[in-house]
């Protein structure tokens, strides 16, 4: 843990966001109405959206002066735009909202802060989400239910248990991003597993935020080869960044999520095969309803001239 410092607030949200215009409005609300006995900013990173979402962020940064809107005045992409939103936020804690997320609990950040005040050995307080898959309105939770209130770096090695809008953490704790996962399909797991290094990670079973899935994201839109490509490479190099520490765990690790991808491409594929079955079974149902009405009408058309001929 760095030494302790003096900080001008008690807590900043740190929104980044792109080409949000349809989220980000909720986003930035479900923040403003959050409930504390702190003060606390709300800062935006907004990297040059090509539709309305910096014109919505400009709106709701005038009603409000809890809202620090940073407008980058170039595209920095997705890991650049977090690292440089991070550096100017200016509390004690630090929480994190993507823009197409939002927060359903007014009482998220006091519950994130006196949990983190209370345990001194975490460098982040984590809770439970609610997933909405926006394309079959599915709905899961984030976390098992048996997920532990405290873990660190080997628990995380593991799994992504931690959903970015979900997670409070101490400021000051770095000078400076790590490379590692800067140019990963998935940059959230990689930042956890570092940040475990610095203390340990801090649970509340509370579900306090919605998680939206949909195909724009980038992991969303890769194929099963580039997913086991990303996640092979996330642990060669924290094998690296460990000195081998690990290694043994993460050789294991890589065969595991390789097969689970493999396995979960195949899946996707027989059900799509299955969907196209069940549609050419329906059409077929169509088609033999068609039919049988057809042959009703004929036969009654048959009855009817044979009624007319034998009158």
């Amino acid at each position: 843990m760095s030494a302790k410092k003096d900080y001008p607030i008690k807590l900043s949200v740190q929104v980044v966001t792109y080409n949000q215009e349809k989220y980000i409005e909720q986003a930035i609300r479900s923040a403003l109405m959050q409930e504390t006995s702190f003060d606390f900013e709300i800062v935006i990173g907004e990297d040059c959206s090509k539709d309305r979402t910096r014109e919505i962020c400009r709106r709701l940064a005038a009603q409000s002066p809890k809202i620090k809107l940073f407008e980058r005045e170039k595209n920095l992409g997705m890991h650049q735009n977090h690292r440089q939103t991070y550096f100017d936020c200016r509390g004690q804690y630090i929480a994190m909202l993507e823009g197409d997320d939002f927060w359903t609990d007014p009482k998220k950040l006091q519950k994130q802060v006196d949990f983190l005040d209370a345990h001194p050995e975490c460098a982040l307080c984590f809770h439970n989400v609610l997933i909405f898959d926006e394309h079959t309105n599915e709905e899961a939770f984030y976390c098992r239910e048996d997920q532990a209130e405290i873990t660190g770096t080997e628990d995380i090695l593991e799994e992504i248990f931690v959903n970015t809008g979900s997670v409070v953490m101490r400021n000051d704790l770095f000078p400076n991003f790590l490379e590692t996962g800067k140019h990963l399909l998935m940059g959230d797991w990689s930042y956890y597993i570092w940040l475990s290094t610095f203390g340990k990670l801090g649970y509340i079973p509370d579900i306090m935020a919605c998680y939206r899935q949909h195909n724009d994201g980038t992991w969303m839109k890769a194929d099963v080869g580039r997913r086991v490509m990303a996640v092979a490479e996330m642990y060669d190099q924290f094998d690296e960044f460990f000195g081998g520490k690990y290694h043994d765990k993460i050789q294991l690790l890589k065969r595991r999520y390789r097969a689970y991808f493999e396995m979960d491409g195949s899946r996707r594929k027989w059900k799509a095969r299955a969907e196209r079955a069940e549609r050419r079974v329906e059409e077929l149902e169509r088609s033999r309803r068609v039919l049988k009405l057809r042959e009703r009408e004929l036969e009654k058309k048959i009855a009817d001239l044979e009624g007319r001929d034998g009158g």
